[in-house]
């Protein structure tokens, strides 16, 4: 896996200091004496004495070892994101505790963070899917009960990272188509089955997402054909507010949205339909406009009904 330098940090020295800086600052919220530190890196404390003196460079396997007993990336120390309220509430048992940066104006259904989750552990791997979790500081106890909120920074940054790391928009969009999956023994699954036809599962859809999903954007079918629907999907502005975005979200997120709209079909057993985006806020436009082709469905649908 790729890791990321700050702006900022250019050599080695300074990545070491970066280090160690982010060491001494779990070690004084922790309130670890200078023994328990040097049991977490498995060094001795003479060692650990020499580490802080500068005169000898932590081992990358010691590292690993504070970060495997606090559950962290070994990419955060150098990075310096870690957030040191939700490692003091880990480490006391409160593991069910959410970064604040994904928690404020949370209007996102922690069962969507788990589409991604579920679709990473299938298709990447179980090692790289706890590589994620520990960056983002979230722990399977966080994420049992799926209607817990979460907001939309956490699926701004995991597709930011996951693009990073070789994904593309195609693969957000089959993260998207995913979600059928996760959801079709849900509430929301409930809701869409009693769907009179195509059209009125789109209908459905865009209504009960708020109730089910998420509201960070409203959504509403601007447009409908025999063969087509064009669904809007626009910023909440309340939570753009609070979050103090100009927009919410990013591209890869509307591949998501792409690739779970083009699912809409499954809920009333039609295979999956083909979608795309054609505006998006993100690149000038007013709104994103997602273009969905029901024309096959229709025709399925007309068959047998």
């Amino acid at each position: 896996m790729d890791l990321s330098v700050p702006r900022g940090i250019n050599s080695t020295a300074q990545i070491d200091a970066k280090i160690l800086e982010n060491i001494l600052k779990i070690q004084h919220t922790l309130l670890y004496s200078d023994k328990q530190l040097s049991e977490l890196l498995q060094v001795k404390e003479n060692e650990l004495k020499r580490i802080f003196k500068k005169t000898r460079k932590l081992k990358v396997t010691e590292l690993a070892s504070l970060t495997d007993a606090l559950s962290l990336s070994i990419e955060s120390f150098v990075l310096g994101d870690l957030d040191l309220v939700a490692i003091e509430k880990h480490s006391k048992g409160q593991l069910d505790y959410i970064p604040e940066r994904y928690t404020q104006a949370g209007q996102s259904r922690i069962r969507s963070a788990l589409v991604y989750f579920h679709f990473i552990e299938q298709r990447l791997g179980w090692w790289v899917l706890q590589s994620l979790m520990r960056k983002f500081q979230i722990t399977h106890k966080a994420i049992e009960d799926p209607n817990t909120l979460i907001n939309i920074n956490f699926f701004k940054d995991i597709t930011e990272l996951l693009s990073k790391r070789g994904l593309e928009s195609s693969n957000f969009y089959q993260i998207g188509a995913h979600s059928y999956e996760m959801n079709k023994n849900s509430e929301f699954s409930k809701k869409l089955e009693i769907s009179a036809n195509p059209t009125d599962a789109y209908d459905r859809l865009c209504y009960e997402l708020k109730n089910h999903i998420e509201s960070n954007s409203h959504y509403r079918i601007l447009r409908q054909t025999p063969t087509t629907i064009e669904i809007e999907s626009k910023d909440n502005p309340d939570t753009a507010q609070a979050l103090k975005l100009s927009h919410l979200g990013n591209p890869f997120v509307c591949q998501y949205k792409a690739g779970f709209f083009s699912r809409g079909t499954s809920y009333i057993d039609l295979p999956s339909v083909s979608v795309k985006e054609i505006k998006c806020a993100h690149y000038g436009d007013p709104s994103c406009i997602f273009e969905v082709n029901i024309e096959l469905a229709n025709k399925r649908w007309n068959k047998t009904h």
